[in-house]
């Protein structure tokens, strides 16, 4: 039963996003599920984005907005996570936007016991094409349900390391003291979230796509990819799995598969 006790706390991070941010804050604030509040950290922002969420700030008493000098993407959503006073957490990105029933949806699938709670989400390219992303199946599972076919999804998707469309809670990542890694500049979501999974014991999985991820072919092109960094989360991810007694023959081969794709790109790059 869904009842407007729980409060949600929205985490967006700021960084130089002045043309999007007044579409991300628009669509959190038309939320038809009403108790919730915004953690915005401005990132270092000097693009005036400041003004824009001043004005929306003095607008509604949801938004809490701090600046900082910049220290990059997971610092700022460390810092949501110490200031956020909600049962639960979203991430939202200041360059992204979600459908009015976004947090409702998550609400009323919601049941005592889950420990995270997933939904699909909408890839915007270029502003244009629109590629839906759904989840691999819906309903509560138990963790080993779970896990036995985690790679073959996140190697497709991606899905289990996207920070956006999962609904966490906040007393897991307290008592646990899940926080992101700082030092990881790429795949900082996998890694946080490959903490988090380890100490669910259940997962739910809703229907529903109403997160709109816009991707930019520019940002995407990263310049210099750590390698490394990305194989030693492989194997924290090997590690996460193993210890739930779900390192079976398929998950095994899609590490390894991503693994020497990894390795052989490093020693690419070094030559």
């Amino acid at each position: 039963i869904m009842t407007d006790s729980f409060l949600v706390s929205i985490i967006v991070p700021l960084f130089n996003n002045k043309v999007q941010i007044s579409n991300c804050l628009e669509s959190i604030l038309i939320q038809s599920y009403l108790n919730f509040e915004v953690i915005l950290i401005d990132d270092g922002s000097t693009d005036g984005s400041k003004q824009i969420v001043d004005a929306y700030a003095k607008k509604s008493s949801k938004i809490k907005y701090y600046y900082q000098e910049n220290k990059g993407v997971s610092n700022a959503r460390n810092k949501g996570l110490k200031l956020c006073n909600g049962d639960f957490v979203l991430f939202v990105d200041a360059d992204d936007y979600i459908d009015s029933n976004y947090i409702k949806n998550f609400l009323d699938s919601y049941k005592e016991g889950d420990d995270i709670v997933f939904c699909g989400l909408t890839k915007v390219l270029e502003g244009v094409a629109k590629v839906e992303v759904h989840i691999p199946k819906i309903g509560s599972f138990p963790k080993s349900e779970v896990l036995n076919d985690f790679m073959l999804f996140q190697r497709e998707e991606g899905f289990y390391g996207f920070v956006c469309s999962k609904m966490i809670k906040t007393e897991i990542l307290k008592n646990n003291n899940i926080w992101f890694n700082e030092d990881v500049k790429l795949g900082e979501d996998l890694d946080f979230f490959i903490s988090y999974y380890s100490y669910c014991q259940r997962f739910r999985f809703i229907e529903g796509v109403g997160y709109y991820y816009i991707q930019n072919s520019s940002l995407n092109s990263k310049k210099n990819v750590d390698y490394l960094q990305l194989i030693v989360i492989q194997n924290k991810l090997e590690k996460m799995l193993q210890d739930a007694n779900c390192l079976n023959r398929k998950n095994k081969a899609v590490i390894e598969v991503v693994k020497s794709d990894l390795k052989y790109a490093y020693f690419n790059e070094i030559q």
